[in-house]
């Protein structure tokens, strides 16, 4: 039998694709070495995985998730390889100018505008529908 996907973890997979391509291209500014632990898309990810998480240390958070459940969100969600210290994740994202990030915001808000006219067109069609039912029939 073939699994199904919800729509909603279909559209939230569609989003960290959409992050992954946009956070792959950011610029590295730091000297190539071998002491290099992070790449800047895992700092990038880290740093917006942020806002997913309920504790103010985002690495602390993970590290105690993936203690108490045998994976982290920075894991399963976001698809992070390595996890940044918050500080390593400051250092590494700092010197990126914010404009290399528009181009995701605006994709997201893009598809966010789309599902919400689907919505709007399935609550249309709810409505035709109820207004022309009939408990008797």
């Amino acid at each position: 039998m073939k699994e199904r996907i919800s729509p909603v973890s279909s559209n939230f997979d569609w989003f960290v694709e959409q992050i992954h391509m946009a956070f792959e291209s950011l610029p590295d500014s730091r000297l190539s070495s071998p002491a290099l632990k992070y790449e800047v898309k895992d700092a990038a990810l880290g740093a917006f995985s942020l806002f997913f998480s309920q504790s103010p240390s985002f690495l602390s958070y993970q590290i105690s998730m993936k203690k108490m459940k045998g994976k982290s969100n920075a894991e399963s969600l976001f698809k992070i390889s390595e996890i940044p210290t918050d500080n390593q994740i400051r250092n590494i994202l700092d010197p990126i100018p914010p404009k290399n990030l528009y181009p995701i915001f605006s994709n997201c808000f893009n598809k966010i505008m789309f599902l919400k006219q689907k919505v709007i067109i399935l609550n249309i069609i709810l409505d035709t529908a109820n207004s022309f039912y009939h408990p008797l029939c």
